[in-house]
């Protein structure tokens, strides 16, 4: 990284710190504890061992391994299911993933240095983000998101210096580094081996065009995205009970971690849209009790996204050029990456919108370009039509993603108690 490019860098830590901190806050204020299938995590037999001997009991018997959930689990009280050692871990998990966010906004909308604000404000009022930061088993999710998004920078930095015939050792490094980590946070950062594999494939074969050595160089990065998930998932299946992970009902029993391949993908697929393009009460939109209004909101919000891409669209057919200050070659390797990234979930027989976090980083990009756009348009004679659509569907997504995250605080404040 350029020295000129640090204040660049440090720009967004201010507003992602704050944001963290108004996320981590509700925890601390409504009282933070430990819920549901989380309980099996403090109070399961080899907790009462050394920290240790609980993270290898883990390793060999356990269909999953989540050393962080295991590290939170032991140190929480059993009694009481309190469970404070994992705020300081969800709130460093989602810092840094937010501070991933901004970063990949400067490099896909480099001509829009604004667009980070309204994207991490979407970002945070997803269903994805409060789901993962404000439950003590999902430090993992938070954490693999944060790993993704900054793998997906390395990755893209590796994309450009073989553009120059340059390998990038340091990116290389990076990565091998986060993969390592990040398969032993949790096995679904399998998804990322693919998504940024497939995506590093495409970008050598697109590079070996103009020359055999631009597209050699990026075997280099191309190594650890790989292996090292392949290497790992191969240990797991050899010494451990992995594959009970994803055959782990009884006999007429169904698991909710099963591989299946049929309507399950649609339907999770669909999950995954609506809570990564949709802010809102999510949680609503199956539940009967509900009002229509409520039950429709994340609908509402993410037809609004839509129509704003739409408009930023047409404004773009009818003046006969691209928008200005997208990088759309970053743009689209991103997302795509990001997209392949949910891969290791969708085969399971539901998936929630927890596995989103990470993924969401486009639209929230994509909010937040929108906006920018559509604020200040190429035409002075658009300005006051863009603005006021602007306006408008921000106010959709802004009122459905607030009333969302109140809704999620009181469920949560709820299920504390």
């Amino acid at each position: 990284m350029q020295t000129q490019d640090t204040p660049r860098l440090l720009r967004p830590l201010p507003f992602a710190a704050l944001l963290t901190l108004a996320l981590m806050a509700w925890p601390l204020v409504a009282g933070f504890r430990v819920a549901n299938d989380d309980i099996a995590f403090v109070r399961a037999a080899y907790q009462e061992g050394t920290l240790a001997e609980a993270v290898s009991y883990a390793w060999f018997e356990s269909p999953s391994f989540r050393p962080l959930e295991v590290l939170v689990g032991h140190f929480a009280d059993p009694v009481g299911l309190t469970a404070w050692p994992a705020l300081p871990i969800q709130a460093a998990g989602l810092l840094c993933f937010l501070l991933g966010l901004a970063r990949l906004c400067a490099i896909c909308l480099p001509g829009l240095p604004r667009a980070y604000l309204p994207a991490l404000l979407f970002a945070a009022c997803t269903a994805p983000t409060t789901c993962s930061v404000w439950q003590m088993d999902t430090c993992s999710q938070t954490w693999i998101a944060a790993l993704g998004a900054w793998s997906t920078i390395a990755c893209w930095h590796a994309v450009e210096r073989a553009r120059e015939g340059r390998v990038a050792w340091r990116e290389t490094a990076f990565l091998a580094l986060a993969f390592l980590v990040g398969v032993n946070v949790k096995e679904s950062f399998y998804g990322w081996s693919l998504g940024l594999g497939v995506m590093l494939a495409v970008a050598a074969a697109l590079l070996a065009r103009g020359g055999l050595r631009r597209g050699a160089v990026l075997l280099a990065p191309l190594a650890p995205v790989i292996l090292v998930g392949v290497v790992h998932i191969a240990i797991r299946f050899a010494t451990t009970s992995l594959g009970e992970r994803f055959a782990d009902a009884a006999p007429g029993e169904e698991g909710r971690y099963q591989a299946v391949f049929g309507m399950n993908i649609v339907l999770n697929a669909l999950v995954s849209l609506g809570a990564g393009f949709g802010p809102g009460p999510t949680h609503l939109i199956a539940d009967e009790d509900a009002s229509l209004a409520l039950r429709l909101a994340s609908v509402a919000s993410a037809a609004a996204c839509a129509f704003m891409a739409l408009v930023v669209a047409g404004f773009s057919v009818l003046s006969s050029r691209l928008p200005r200050g997208v990088a759309f070659g970053a743009f689209g390797f991103v997302a795509a990456a990001a997209a392949m990234s949910i891969s290791a979930t969708l085969p399971m027989r539901t998936a929630s919108e927890l596995y989103v976090l990470g993924p969401n980083i486009v639209p929230a990009m994509l909010f937040g370009a929108c906006l920018c756009l559509l604020w200040n348009p190429g035409s002075r004679d658009e300005r006051a039509m863009a603005r006021g659509l602007a306006l408008l569907c921000t106010t959709i997504v802004a009122t459905a993603g607030l009333y969302g995250l109140w809704s999620r605080a009181e469920h949560f404040r709820i299920v504390w108690r």
